[in-house]
């Protein structure tokens, strides 16, 4: 079973997984489906799905929109599960955000058999309020920034800290600011609105 997990970044932009989250369809993919039923029309009866064969389109519809939103609890759920890079001295906003996004959006994505939110489930809840507390817990002086990996299944957030050495044949260790490929943004939160995203080859500590 794929799990996700919380990465903490250090000063020298170094990240290490400090919580791993058993089943990563707890987190990320209910946000994008909660989302897009949300935002966007339903598709022949269904919701919209962001990791369906049109799955990109349904992304750049929904971040587009959120784009224009000022609603802080969609924007930076969603920015969670896209794997950006927030500051830890924002946590408590961020925490705010998802424990907010289960209470407001608690009527999308209703099963077919029971006509009850996934937002309400509470497998979801208990997973939702887990990783707010986990974030809450973070030590920003040990940690300044971190970020929120999706699944197992993937290992893009690994290779943004790691680096193939020619010469010994292995793998090393590296901050995110050796990394001259554009793979994350940081998000700038300023008087509890999303006021820029700095991609990672530009994000000066």
């Amino acid at each position: 079973m794929s799990c996700s997990s919380l990465y903490g970044i250090t000063k020298d932009y170094k990240g290490k997984e400090i919580i791993e989250y058993k089943n990563s369809w707890y987190f990320s993919p209910v946000v994008w489906n909660v989302l897009s039923d949300k935002l966007l029309p339903r598709k022949y009866g269904y919701i919209q799905n962001v990791i369906g064969l049109d799955g990109q389109e349904v992304w750049k519809n929904i971040n587009n929109i959120l784009n224009d939103s000022d609603f802080l609890a969609d924007r930076v759920v969603w920015e969670l599960s896209n794997q950006e890079i927030f500051r830890t001295k924002d946590k408590n906003i961020i925490t705010d955000c998802i424990r907010d996004f289960l209470k407001v959006n608690s009527k999308y994505d209703k099963s077919d058999e029971d006509n009850i939110s996934v937002l309400k489930r509470d497998h979801i809840i208990e997973r939702w309020n887990e990783i707010a507390t986990d974030i809450e817990n973070l030590n920003e002086e040990e940690y300044p920034f971190f970020v929120f990996k999706n699944t197992s299944c993937d290992d893009s957030v690994e290779f943004w800290f790691i680096k193939y050495n020619e010469e010994s044949d292995e793998y090393e260790s590296r901050g995110l600011n050796e990394c001259e490929d554009l793979v994350t943004e940081f998000v700038i939160i300023e008087n509890n609105s999303i006021v820029d995203y700095i991609p990672n080859t530009e994000y000066k500590y």
